[in-house]
């Protein structure tokens, strides 16, 4: 994942909709809001699966866990779009997995 935002650069089909334009248009605000929706729920349908099957401990709060994980990547990737810098992104994914992980299972 973080190769795939390093090689799109300012690419990125969400920044123009997170940025301004996005605060400003009600349209894009709505196109916004129901791409993460759509995100969130797809990670933590993951997540409940993995709790499904033992991977990730039952009482891992899924929407809040999924909502959490792409707060820290698309703040990474603004930080990184910013300052060329990759580290931002990185932590925020490997604390999100740590989190997963300390849950006992995974």
């Amino acid at each position: 994942m973080i190769d795939r935002y390093v090689s799109q650069g300012d690419r990125c089909p969400l920044r123009g909709l997170l940025g301004d334009t996005g605060r400003r248009a009600p349209a894009a605000r709505s196109i916004l809001t129901d791409l993460m929706d759509r995100w969130q729920t797809s990670l933590a349908g993951g997540i409940r699966h993995m709790q499904a099957t033992g991977e990730i401990a039952p009482e891992i709060d899924a929407a809040r866990v999924a909502t959490s994980l792409i707060a820290g990547i698309q703040g990474g990737v603004l930080l990184m779009s910013s300052t060329g810098r990759t580290d931002y992104l990185e932590a925020a994914v490997d604390l999100a997995i740590e989190r997963l992980k300390g849950s006992g299972l995974l």
